[in-house]
């Protein structure tokens, strides 16, 4: 899916899905995002770079993207929740690594 993006006072450069979605809550929280300036540096800073492509322009849902209508959990069906497994085991993989990557670099320049 791709999302185009779009400046909003919290987040300069949020997807413009997140920002109809989440305005409300990126509007009450504006002082914790100013913190990473964009929508990149909050994917940077928590490691989530396997959640978007590598332009930062789309979102790679775990699960079918209903624009947050339906039910958070990927339980309405085995069909939906083997979905989910087959797409979070290779973000948790890749995400450990990054960040056993990110934390041995850290130790390297701490020594």
């Amino acid at each position: 899916m791709s999302v185009q993006w779009r400046s909003t006072p919290s987040m300069p450069s949020l997807p413009r899905i997140f920002f109809s979605s989440l305005a409300d809550v990126l509007a009450r929280h504006g002082d914790f995002f100013d913190v990473f300036g964009d929508f990149r540096g909050y994917v940077d800073h928590f490691l989530l770079n396997e959640l978007v492509w590598k332009d930062y322009g789309s979102v790679k849902f775990l699960t079918t993207f209903d624009d947050f209508a339906g039910d958070p959990l990927p339980a309405a069906s085995v069909a939906e929740y083997r979905t989910y497994l087959s797409r979070s085991m290779p973000f948790v993989r890749a995400r450990n690594q990054r960040i056993h990557g990110h934390a041995a670099s850290e130790l390297h320049d701490r020594t």
